[in-house]
């Protein structure tokens, strides 16, 4: 989803390591500002989760996140 320079990509279901390449592929093809809608994420696995820490520690905003997805990208392992 497009809207004046933003770029959304949602993501619904399961985020785990099968699907993380095409999340991937999608964000590494967007050209502006990145956006991920997860308000219909339902979980993730540590591949999914680390993509969205990756993610995050380059700019890119989120949107719909839960409590706990939204402290994930500033936890410390």
């Amino acid at each position: 989803e497009k809207d004046a320079g933003q770029i959304t990509i949602r993501i619904d279901g399961r985020l785990r390591s099968e699907t993380v390449p095409d999340l991937e592929r999608e964000c590494r093809s967007a050209t502006g500002d990145l956006l991920l809608e997860l308000s219909g994420l339902l979980s993730a696995d540590s591949a999914g989760i680390a993509v969205i820490r990756g993610l995050v520690s380059q700019g890119v905003r989120l949107r719909g996140a839960s409590r706990y997805l939204r402290m994930l990208p500033n936890r410390e392992h």
